[in-house]
């Protein structure tokens, strides 16, 4: 089951600044119920069941983006978000009783990272119906070394043209 809950304001600081700003929360549960039988030494069919241990990954988002209007047909555009998990849960050592033995789960599970990006640009109006847009990132993950490898920082640059037609 997973929701998400957001809550922004924007505002219009003067005619060349706006302002948005965000915080959102992405809440994830998962379990998983397992059933089976047993046979008893009578033959008798004997019903068992287990439940393997819920987990979460709740993720926490803040988010700011701003226009800044430098002249009519040129904006400079920024943002920069910042996301954070920390919830999780080493199964890896929970035992269960089942089929009359002694059996690990062995399920290492949940979020648990750190991210940030920054993206600034210029959002140019050449003409009527075009627009150009250089634009540079930052990316950077952080990763809960006892859950997960991989961190990284990634630098992107971008340059897109679009038009508006009909």
């Amino acid at each position: 089951v997973s929701h998400i809950y957001t809550a922004a304001i924007s505002s219009e600081l003067s005619k060349q600044f706006f302002l948005t700003t965000s915080f959102s929360i992405q809440t994830a549960r998962t379990w998983v119920p397992a059933d089976s039988t047993r046979t008893e030494p009578n033959g008798a069919s004997v019903p068992i069941q287990f439940v393997v241990p819920p987990f979460d990954a709740d993720v926490y988002t803040w988010l700011l983006d701003c226009d800044y209007v430098l002249k009519e047909n040129l904006t400079f555009v920024g943002s920069f978000r910042y996301s954070a998990a920390d919830n999780f849960d080493d199964f890896e050592s929970l035992r269960v009783t089942f089929f009359g033995g002694f059996y690990g789960i062995g399920l290492p599970l949940g979020a648990s990272y750190k991210q940030a990006d920054v993206s600034l640009g210029l959002r140019w109006l050449p003409k009527e119906n075009w627009t150009v847009e250089p634009r540079y990132g930052l990316y950077h993950y952080d990763a809960n070394e006892a859950v997960e490898t991989g961190d990284y920082t990634a630098h992107v640059v971008s340059f897109q043209v679009s038009s508006k037609w009909g």
